[in-house]
């Protein structure tokens, strides 16, 4: 690693636009000066390969070719006398380019616009880049008055990316704004700690992910993103342990069979706080006579594998095969001598951890014809079998976190899939035998770790009602003494046994009464009980006389006698005024006929 003193920028530059796009606390942690970091050696091949690619690139263009305007402008510094590797400058504005050309195809009587031109030292184009390529136009257009609508972004290939610029300028205003704003205020806050998949080769990522692990940041967990860390903050919750606090256990829904499972990120919180395993689903693998283990070392970017490892259990018999390839024209050897190992195997299964592995058979088999049809019909990605499903106390789902956590190990320091590209790298340049020891060892250890995991996943699947560091997420365990047990099962009985109309639908056993009729029972309470009666209201605003009724209501035509017995009926009614409305107590009196 390179040590790498920062110094304090008062200007916008490419790499502070490329940062930003990257981090934002990396862009300000360059702006302000006040860490020092250490450069990646992934970085530091990086610009070489890029310095090495300029040269060559470089010598393959006339020289001459900006606009006399421009030259005369002054804004503009060249490391030469022609259009090559230029720095614009426009007020606070400072972007480099590695040329900047007029188009080959210009029509008649248009504008002159110039092209930049980015050398890069990878095979592939990232977001960076192409900031940085928008940058250098905007930049040219601040100068001359007509932004470039085309850039090159020239790669390890054969022939340069070209990248439209138009789209690249609505990203880069506002980030040049939000940097502006930043020098503006020398006291401005810090942008909040996110730990993220650049942090790898940042040369600040020592510091950050130790004031991370000073403030048990959400940002630790690896499926915490930003929009979710502002959702939990706005909540009270700042740190992993008080995110553990907000797991609650669930009666599970039930869901369609092809419906994903989803990662809870509270659950994983718990499991960090207690060391436990967390199991949502019970894993779905059992122990098979023979299991092989599978891993691809390769590099992305060139879609170049370079490496297989196979490590095959058979009974208690374990061996390791590792197919090397010294380089792309080695590549269909090493994918068929894997094939032809695995297939002495029959139908036993082949686990693997990630989408990586099954992907380079099937890029193997689109690009040097060779059937793997059969081989990735065998493949078990051990990864789908932990996602959403069983929680380790990890920080995250990567091979490495779970190895260690399941007693894996790495003969390398600081083992990672950068790392390995590093000594890859390396070793195309010296063809250094240890370095190849190193990728070789790396390689097999991921092996041993994909076998690990698999093992304690198979162990977790027999053993998880008795494991003491394995525990369920919808109902977690009880653990009580043999009384409480025993209290615990009488309980969960009478729940079982309990319903909501358990009283009018029991069994009862009575001794029988032949002389007994069955009662009739009457709606409303019971006599003597306080709502048996109506109570009338005690006081009456108006009192109407009703006249005794002449003839019977049940017989027809038999009319009634007069008696001395009144009857009376009040009745609560409401009275309407001008000004609202009132309560009012409405007596009904008259003689009863018989």
């Amino acid at each position: 690693m390179n040590h790498i003193e920062v110094i304090i920028m008062d200007q916008i530059t490419s790499d502070l636009i490329a940062a930003y796009s990257q981090c934002q606390r990396k862009a300000y942690l360059l702006l302000k000066g006040k860490v020092k970091g250490d450069q990646h050696e992934y970085e530091c091949i990086l610009e070489e390969r890029t310095a090495a690619n300029r040269s060559r690139y470089i010598s393959t263009l006339p020289n001459g070719q900006v606009d006399s305007h421009f030259r005369k402008n002054g804004r503009v510094r060249f490391s030469r006398k022609d259009s090559l590797s230029c720095t614009i400058s426009a007020d606070d504005l400072v972007a480099t380019c590695d040329a900047l050309l007029k188009p080959k195809r210009e029509s008649a009587g248009s504008r002159t616009r110039l092209e930049p031109h980015v050398v890069v030292g990878t095979h592939s184009v990232t977001d960076d880049q192409k900031l940085r390529l928008a940058f250098a136009g905007y930049v040219v257009g601040q100068t001359t008055r007509y932004r470039p609508l085309i850039g090159l972004i020239v790669t390890l290939t054969e022939s340069p990316k070209q990248i439209r610029l138009e789209p690249q300028y609505s990203k880069v205003r506002p980030i040049i704004n939000d940097l502006r704003e930043q020098i503006r205020k020398p006291l401005s806050e810090c942008p909040a700690l996110c730990l993220n998949k650049h942090c790898a080769m940042c040369q600040f990522r020592n510091h950050c992910v130790h004031e991370a692990e000073k403030g048990d940041s959400l940002s630790l967990l690896q499926r915490v993103t930003p929009k979710l860390i502002r959702r939990y903050q706005k909540k009270g919750i700042f740190t992993v342990t008080q995110l553990s606090y907000l797991y609650k256990p669930r009666r599970r829904r039930k869901k369609a069979a092809d419906t994903p499972p989803s990662f809870n990120v509270e659950l994983q919180a718990l499991a960090i706080r207690t060391n436990k395993i967390y199991l949502h689903e019970m894993p779905t693998i059992s122990k098979q006579p023979i299991e092989l283990f599978l891993d691809v070392e390769g590099i992305p970017d060139q879609e170049f594998d370079y490496l297989i490892g196979l490590v095959i259990q058979n009974g208690n018999d374990v061996s390791s095969h590792s197919f090397w390839a010294n380089s792309a024209e080695d590549e269909a050897k090493i994918f068929e001598a894997c094939l032809q190992k695995a297939a002495e195997y029959g139908s036993a299964p082949i686990y693997h951890y990630g989408s990586y592995d099954p992907r380079a058979f099937q890029r193997a088999s689109k690009k040097h014809g060779i059937d793997c049809e059969a081989f990735i019909n065998r493949m078990v990605n051990v990864n789908s079998l932990v996602f959403g499903k069983v929680y380790f106390p990890t920080r995250s789902n990567r091979l490495k976190d779970l190895g260690t956590c399941v007693g894996a190990s790495w003969s390398a320091p600081q083992p990672s899939g950068i790392q390995s590209l590093v000594w890859r790298y390396r070793w195309e340049e010296t063809r250094n035998g240890k370095l190849k020891e190193m990728l070789l060892s790396y390689n097999c250890d991921d092996c041993r770790a994909v076998q690990l995991l698999t093992e304690d996943l198979q162990h977790v699947a027999n053993a998880a009602t008795s494991r003491p560091d394995v525990d369920f997420a919808d109902r977690p365990k009880q653990n009580c003494t043999e009384s409480g047990e025993e209290i615990h099962r009488i309980l969960d009985d009478i729940l079982n046994s309990g319903h909501l109309e358990y009283r009018g639908k029991r069994i009862s056993l009575q001794k029988e009464d032949g002389n007994s009729v069955p009662e009739h029972k009457k709606i409303g309470p019971p006599k003597g009980h306080k709502a048996h009666f109506r109570v009338p209201p005690s006081k009456v605003q108006r009192i109407i006389g009703v006249h005794r009724p002449r003839m019977c209501p049940r017989h027809k035509g038999q009319p009634l006698n007069s008696s001395n017995v009144l009857a009376e009926h009040t009745i609560i009614d409401l009275a309407f005024t001008r000004n609202g409305c009132r309560k009012t107590n409405v007596k009904y009196a008259g003689m009863k006929g018989y």
